[in-house]
């Protein structure tokens, strides 16, 4: 967002309109506005409250006013800033904030009418001209206070994590997201669970059947509880739902023909309304911004149904939108920027790298292309480096120099931390480096330690990352003698059948024993003719031809 015109003290008290500002350190550095309390407004742009509290508290003369002469009013899209929005917002909704003139929070405007908006700057800064020490202090204890509330809780790595929070999820009324449905087919294909997987096609259906889903557009609404009303279609959301699709078509052949409509459908409208000239997509229809999750999970969700249903061209899409990211939105071993509409934004945030990360592996799996592994392998230095505390936790970090007010402090996304971890998780078995493990599981005991008091969608999350890493799972090694990219009948067959096993987890890799000699001689493995071999609990099984043998080779190889 541009703007914001610049304005200080002498700015006319008769303005008609809110000079909004953006959030940027010199806001908080600038000497003409010494002293000032600031006005935050955090909401994401498509959100219609926020359009309605546009049109009527911030068209109020009284606030308008205050505004233009006495209180700095910022404005930030809790999408192109979620670091922000985890501080001083909630998710999809519109909060207003007061601050102090170095950004720290003084009070949230509950409910912000014009009347609401007005009293509090009333209060506040009568507060800041008469109270101030006493103000001061009063947000110094808030940190102390904060500061001895960070997560320190640990817990120990078990099986029955996966059934707490089964048991949350099953007995949560709310319209499932897509983190539960995912465990729910997580815990069918880990136990044969038939109840698990009937909640998971149930919950699918009830939203593509309801107003969840647009059936003559396409693509799946964002509400948490949808209606006709609520038309906002996220990028992150079809890549997410897309991802859970191609689970269930590829679980049950009964599903394969009404999902292969919702995921055609859902398609054609991310093609034609969210896809850029340049091959990424658009955090939303009519906006300019692709955002790394939204891009990465929608690249995830379309190699997920090429792979699925067969199609090339959904693959092609999909690493496309991985290629994006490595091209626009990369800063080597900065790792991965969250924003792009034309020039890279906002570097350093947790969810970007984490989401790129995850996105530029399922590449990895899909085409045998070695640089996708070593682009994550350099996130997975970054998350070392510059994410991992001392809590063995993940924390988002300040991006650049803008350590103002709640930034300087630390804050842990439990879904982050999940995600990091399972991305740590298919490091390790594609590389068989014990280290990505080991921090995975630093990590998840650092987070599982609070599951009960997790959001839902993130507690799923963890239990089924923590779940994986306690379990055996195969590793399929696919020796090919043509180059990435080139036919090779022994070996495509084989690569082709190994995505689409249905298994709980699963690591999949086409290696050439000339371009990825490296990886061959560090794996072990006989790369002496084309073929398929399994690496489950620390062996490798007989070489594997056809792709029949696949899955009998793995179900034998598995402890009964």
């Amino acid at each position: 967002m541009a703007d914001l015109t610049p304005f200080g003290a002498s700015e006319a008290p008769d303005a008609t309109e809110v000079r909004w500002r953006e959030w940027e350190r010199g806001l908080f550095e600038d000497e003409a506005l010494a002293d000032r309390l600031r006005l935050l407004l955090v909401a994401p742009s498509w959100l219609p409250e926020l359009t309605a509290l546009d049109r009527t508290a911030f068209e109020d003369p009284r606030v308008v006013s205050r505004l233009a002469t006495q209180v700095t009013p910022i404005r930030v899209d809790a999408d192109d800033r979620p670091d922000l929005m985890t501080r001083y917002g909630e998710p999809d909704a519109v909060v207003v904030s007061l601050l102090s003139d170095d950004g720290e929070l003084l009070e949230r405007v509950a409910e912000p009418s014009a009347d609401a908006l007005v009293a509090a700057i009333d209060r506040w800064l009568a507060r800041w001209r008469d109270e101030r020490d006493e103000v001061l202090a009063e947000l110094e204890a808030e940190r102390v206070l904060r500061r001895a509330s960070r997560p320190a809780r640990r817990g120990d790595l078990s099986p029955a994590t996966l059934d707490i929070a089964l048991d949350r999820a099953n007995e949560a009324g709310e319209l499932p997201g897509s983190e539960r449905v995912r465990l729910w087919l997580y815990a069918h294909r880990r136990r044969a669970d038939l109840e698990s997987e009937r909640r998971a096609r149930m919950a699918i259906q009830r939203r593509i059947d309801g107003a969840g889903f647009d059936p003559v557009n396409g693509g799946f609404r964002h509400c948490a509880d949808p209606d006709p009303s609520c038309d906002v279609r996220l990028a992150e959301d079809q890549g997410r739902w897309l991802f859970v699709l191609a689970g269930i078509a590829a679980e049950d052949s009964e599903a394969h023909e009404w999902v292969l409509q919702a995921v055609t459908q859902t398609v054609d409208f991310v093609e034609s309304g969210l896809l850029n000239s340049s091959g990424g997509f658009r955090h939303r229809p009519g906006g300019e911004q692709v955002l790394a999750p939204s891009n990465a999970w929608l690249a995830r969700g379309l190699l997920a149904c090429g792979i699925v249903f067969d199609r090339s061209d959904w693959r092609t899409r999909g690493r496309t939108a991985v290629d994006f990211m490595v091209q626009r939105m990369r800063a080597g071993e900065a790792g991965s920027y969250h924003g792009w509409d034309g020039v890279p934004s906002t570097l350093g945030l947790l969810t970007a790298q984490v989401a790129a990360g995850q996105a530029l592996l399922d590449a990895y799996e899909v085409t045998g292309a070695i640089d996708y592994l070593h682009h994550t392998q350099t996130i997975a230095r970054l998350l070392e480096r510059q994410f991992h505390t001392a809590s063995d936790l993940l924390a988002d970090a300040d991006p650049g120099a803008e350590a103002i007010g709640l930034l300087e402090e630390p804050r842990f996304s439990a879904l982050d931390n999940a995600e990091a971890a399972e991305l740590l998780v298919r490091l390790g078995h594609l590389t068989h480096d014990n280290r990505y493990v080991e921090m995975a599981y630093a990590i998840l005991g650092a987070v599982a330690g609070g599951l009960d008091s997790l959001e839902l969608e993130a507690a799923c999350a963890v239990a089924r990352v923590v779940d994986r890493v306690l379990s055996i799972e195969p590793e399929i090694k696919i020796v090919a003698f043509a180059p990435p990219g080139e036919v090779d009948s022994t070996a495509d067959p084989l690569h082709a059948e190994a995505l689409r096993l249905a298994l709980a987890a699963h690591t999949v890799q086409r290696l050439h024993p000339e371009f990825d000699d490296v990886l061959v001689s560090q794996l072990g493995v006989p790369a002496t003719a084309g073929g398929a071999v399994c690496f489950i609990a620390g062996e490798y099984g007989p070489l594997l031809t056809r792709p029949d043998e696949l899955l009998p080779a793995i179900e034998r190889a598995f402890p009964t």
